[in-house]
C-alpha cells in the first residue's frame, strides 16, 4: 500500500468497512467482553483462527488482544477458506473478518458475531456492539473511496469531490452504504491525506510488533 499511496492524489473517502470478530452460532459466547473476561483468566486457551499471516484479521486480533492485555492463541491457516472451516468446525474458538464477508454467514446463522471494531455501531446491526462499548479501545476499519494519478489537475479533483459529496447525500448512495455493512465517513482531499498518514503509522506498529516483514 505504501508505494501505491505515495505515487497518487488522495481523492476522496466514502466509507469505512470495519471488522469484527464472531464465533460459531452454538458457541457459549456472545459477545467480546466475555471473551476477553475468559482469556484474561485462562491465557492461551481462546483460539483464533488467523487466514493471513499479517493481514486484516491477523492485525485485528493483535489490536484486540493489545487493547484488552488478553493473551490470545492465534492459529494459522494459510487462507480464509480453511480458518472459516476451522471456525464453523469449532476447531477454533472465534476469527475475526470484514463485516461485508461474514454477512452471509451470520444471516444463515451459522456464525454470531460478537463485537464491531468500528467506531460506532453499523446500522445494518444495530444490536451488535462495537469493542469500544465493551471496554476494548481496539477499532480496524478498511477505507474505501476513490483515489487519482499523482498528476491529476487540481480542477479535475475539485470537480470530483463536489460531485461525489453531492452524490453521497443521496438515498441511492446510503442504500449502498447498507448493503455493504459500511459507515458513511465522507472525507476530501486534505483530510484523507491526513488519515492516511495516520492509518499507515498505526499499521507499522502493528506490523513491526507482529514482526511479520523483514526489516531492510
Amino acid at each position: 500500500m505504501g508505494p501505491l499511496v505515495r505515487n497518487h492524489r488522495y481523492g476522496k473517502e466514502n466509507g469505512m468497512g470495519p471488522n469484527l470478530a464472531f464465533t460459531r452460532a452454538d458457541s457459549p459466547y456472545n459477545d467480546m467482553k466475555s471473551v476477553i473476561e475468559y482469556a484474561k483468566k485462562n491465557p492461551d486457551k481462546i483460539s483464533v483462527a488467523i487466514g493471513t499471516v499479517g493481514g486484516s484479521e491477523h492485525i485485528s486480533a493483535h489490536r484486540v488482544g493489545k487493547a484488552s492485555g488478553a493473551q490470545l492463541n492465534l492459529v494459522g491457516f494459510g487462507g480464509g477458506g480453511p480458518a472459516a472451516v476451522a471456525i464453523l468446525g469449532g476447531h477454533v474458538d472465534l476469527g475475526f473478518g470484514n463485516v461485508n464477508e461474514q454477512m452471509g454467514q451470520i444471516e444463515a446463522k451459522k456464525i454470531k458475531p460478537l463485537g464491531v471494531m468500528s467506531p460506532q455501531r453499523i446500522p445494518a446491526m444495530p444490536n451488535v456492539l462495537t469493542m469500544k462499548e465493551q471496554g476494548i479501545n481496539a477499532v480496524y476499519v478498511q477505507p474505501r473511496g476513490f483515489w487519482a494519478p499523482k498528476n491529476f489537475p487540481d480542477y479535475a479533483l475539485k470537480f470530483w469531490e463536489d460531485a461525489l459529496f453531492k452524490l453521497s447525500k443521496t438515498k441511492a448512495f446510503q442504500d449502498v452504504l447498507k448493503t455493504s455493512y459500511a459507515v458513511d465517513t465522507f472525507m476530501r482531499h486534505e483530510e484523507v491525506k491526513a488519515f492516511v498518514n495516520d492509518y499507515l503509522k498505526v499499521l507499522k506498529v502493528d506490523v513491526d510488533e507482529l514482526g511479520v516483514y523483514k526489516k531492510k
